[in-house]
């Protein structure tokens, strides 16, 4: 004489699923006579045990929030989780960053825009972040090249001066 406890454990594990999924006759008085895995199969085979369906778990909820969300819903201050540096953390943003510059610099020094001498004096300033972005990077390239142009004229305006 087997407990009904043993007989649902028993099934459980005959069909490989929880205790819980297992269905036992409430009506059949064959049950408690089972003592063995041996039995538990013929019951099983009788139709006295069987297992239940799994539940269902509706998607209708989640789709309707992916929905609301896709339309800019439930996504104010109040629902932000995490700290500025949790959901997109500085150093992947350094990372992001520098290897936008350099591979900027890379290219200005290939096409010949920017001298070897200066690629290495303006990496030098992406590691130090001197350069908030690409813009900031061409934008003080720029004001170097006019200083040397000016820088130039004025050397030939003062060459000119000494000839006179």
């Amino acid at each position: 004489m087997a407990k009904l406890p043993t007989v649902r454990r028993l099934a459980a594990s005959i069909y490989n699923v929880g205790k819980k999924a297992i269905w036992l006759d409430p009506t059949s008085t064959k049950l408690s006579t089972a003592s063995s895995r041996e039995d538990v199969r013929k019951l099983i085979k009788e139709g006295f045990i069987t297992k239940r369906r799994p539940r269902v778990h509706s998607k209708y909820h989640a789709r309707k929030l992916a929905i609301e969300k896709s339309k800019g819903r439930h996504l104010g201050v109040g629902k932000v989780r995490g700290s500025k540096n949790a959901r997109f953390p500085e150093k992947t943003r350094w990372i992001l960053k520098i290897r936008e510059l350099r591979s900027n610099l890379k290219t200005m020094r290939q096409s010949g825009e920017i001298t070897p001498t200066l690629h290495k004096i303006l990496y030098r300033q992406c590691k130090g972040n001197l350069f908030k972005n690409i813009n900031s990077l061409k934008e003080h390239i720029n004001k170097l090249k006019e200083n040397e142009r000016r820088q130039v004229m004025l050397d030939e305006q003062a060459m000119a001066l000494k000839m006179e």
